[in-house]
């Protein structure tokens, strides 16, 4: 019986009106820093020797994600788990896409690998804001970790209240996540106990490790989390505020609502401020009132782009008192839908793929699109771990890695997308995001951005003196295309430069110079031909990737 597989899409829009439905609001003023992101679509994460890693490069900026116009270098680089560059690529995206391979060397060591994806401009913002993605090379695959259940490990778990603080006398939203050895999430069990034995309440994960639950703390009294299975571990809740505000936030179809809660015995009145930003960009500002222990106000899902806000609470005298990420996202039908001819192929099957554009009063609409075919049997039991749309508004969002994030984005029994993205929002999200970072940035010190083609740069002096020549004859070639030659002439002080090379392919190239009496006796220095470095930080990738997870199935049925 021929074994089944999976056809998966990734169309990019080129103009999607949903990605960012405003870049201000009120006045406010878009980030001065210009940021770009690069997305690299890859069928797989486990190759051999060999093998060839095809792949589809998307740039696009960081504000609107939408695709970068004109023509920029890309740097791909297979790193392995030293930190040292293997192979490497450079690709010429224009108006944000390319497409490559890079071929696995034979006599690779079996291990885990890193592809690495950026722009020279990229640097200026560090390894953290490149685009990584890990991957299993192996004649075998026999290590690689496995999903199902194991042996039990060492955990760890932390907890996060909303927006920051715990509060004396109000109810209180704490959310926590349960971790192994390998920074996966695993499901776990527990109580709330105060010190005098007595239990509180109950608590579970719901998802990759993640959970909420409820909690009111007395005055006087202590209070500790026990894990069922797991004797040893115990957590102490600290620094309970009896002045303190908790920052809430409920989701919903149209609108959002954000709640203060402060101790129930708090009578007194108080203005607060809340904000809004994405991105940098101030959305809103709004004055709240309160002179109870409760309050809320609702605001419209319109102000808000897609994807990720930092919401602010502040005291009227400018100082922060609660802060929390939040997820916007409004269901609306997909502009383009995808059917194939069938839902599952054998080998060698054609696939026939048609696209319909349901919002559009025209029968098309510019965009990208590439293909992968997986087998059946690699999808993990929540789909695929990663696509373009979790990346760009999750991965390259958050600091740290982030488990299978385009499994955010579907729902599942008891478990709503909402409620997954608030979990990530509340756990992740207490780590912050890289705009405040970024957006603190000077544009004056950013370099690299007309970083297009190969620059060749150099100079002509005397053989065997120091002495430069200027006016030099100095040509380049072949180049590809007919045998072509470039020439051009060296300034007074025997500098020349050749800007903005295409070539298709590696190629060698020959450099000759003569005076311009047609003397020989001359030698040619080449310089700043810029080479990106050929080792990257493994702490940082590490911080920011998730390792490789792929279903035992796979292995059972292509590699036993």
């Amino acid at each position: 019986m021929g074994k089944r597989f999976l056809v998966f899409c990734v169309l990019y829009l080129v103009m999607h009106p949903a990605v960012l439905a405003q870049e201000g609001g009120g006045g406010s003023l878009i980030s001065h820093v210009v940021y770009e992101k690069a997305y690299l679509h890859v069928d797989r994460e486990t190759f051999a020797p060999r093998e060839d890693i095809w792949f589809k490069v998307y740039l696009v900026s960081g504000i609107s994600n939408q695709l970068i116009s004109g023509y920029k270098n890309v740097y791909i680089h297979l790193v392995n788990d030293s930190g040292r560059v293997v192979r490497e690529r450079l690709l010429l995206v224009h108006n944000g896409v390319a497409d490559g391979d890079i071929r696995i060397p034979y006599g690779i060591g079996d291990g885990q690998y890193t592809l690495q994806a950026f722009t020279r401009y990229q640097q200026n913002f560090g390894e953290e804001s490149y685009y990584h993605k890990k991957i299993w090379i192996s004649q075998s695959m026999r290590q690689q970790g496995q999903t199902g259940p194991g042996e039990l490990e060492e955990i760890d778990v932390s907890f996060y209240p909303e927006g920051g603080n715990l509060v004396m006398n109000a109810s209180n939203s704490i959310a926590f996540k349960a971790v192994n050895e390998k920074g996966r999430g695993i499901p776990v069990s527990g109580n709330i106990i105060n010190d005098q034995g007595d239990t509180l309440t109950m608590f579970s994960t719901s998802f990759l490790g993640m959970g909420k639950f409820a909690l009111m703390p007395e005055p006087g009294r202590a209070y500790v989390a026990v894990l069922d299975a797991y004797p040893d571990f115990s957590y102490a809740f600290g620094d309970i505020q009896e002045n303190g505000v908790s920052l809430q936030f409920r989701d919903g179809p149209a609108a959002v609502k954000f709640g203060i809660a402060r101790n129930f015995n708090a009578n007194s009145r108080e203005v607060f401020r809340l904000e809004a930003s994405h991105k940098g960009i101030l959305l809103f500002s709004t004055m709240m009132e309160l002179d109870s222990f409760y309050g809320e106000i609702e605001i419209s899902k319109e102000k808000f782009p897609l994807g990720i806000s930092k919401i602010t609470l502040k005291h009227t005298g400018g100082r922060i008192l609660a802060e929390r990420l939040v997820f916007i996202r409004v269901d609306e039908p997909p502009a383009v839908r995808i059917e194939t001819s069938q839902e599952a192929y054998n080998s060698r099957s054609k696939v026939e793929l048609g696209f319909s554009y349901p919002d559009s009063e025209t029968d098309s609409i510019p965009g990208g699109l590439s293909v992968a075919v997986i087998n059946s049997d690699y999808l993990l039991h929540d789909g695929y771990d990663s696509d373009i749309r979790s990346y760009l508004l999750l991965d390259s969002e958050l600091k740290g890695p982030v488990e299978s994030t385009a499994a955010y984005f579907r729902d599942t029994p008891g478990l709503s997308v909402a409620q997954k993205l608030d979990l990530l929002m509340m756990v992740q999200g207490w780590r912050s995001y890289y705009w405040p970072e970024i957006i603190a940035m000077e544009p004056d010190s950013l370099q690299g951005w007309e970083d297009v083609g190969i620059d060749i740069r150099g100079y002509v002096k005397r053989l065997f003196r120091d002495n430069r020549v200027g006016d030099a004859r100095v040509v380049l070639g072949p180049l590809a295309g007919g045998l072509s030659y470039l020439g051009t002439t060296t300034e007074e002080d025997g500098s020349f430069g050749f800007n903005r090379l295409f070539l298709r392919d590696s190629s060698m190239l020959l450099l000759q110079a003569e005076t311009r009496s047609g003397g020989k006796m001359v030698e040619i220095i080449v310089e700043d031909l810029f080479i990106p470095d050929q080792s990257a930080d493994q702490v940082t990738i590490d911080a920011v990737t998730p390792d490789p997870l792929v279903p035992s199935s796979y292995y059972s049925g292509n590699f036993s």
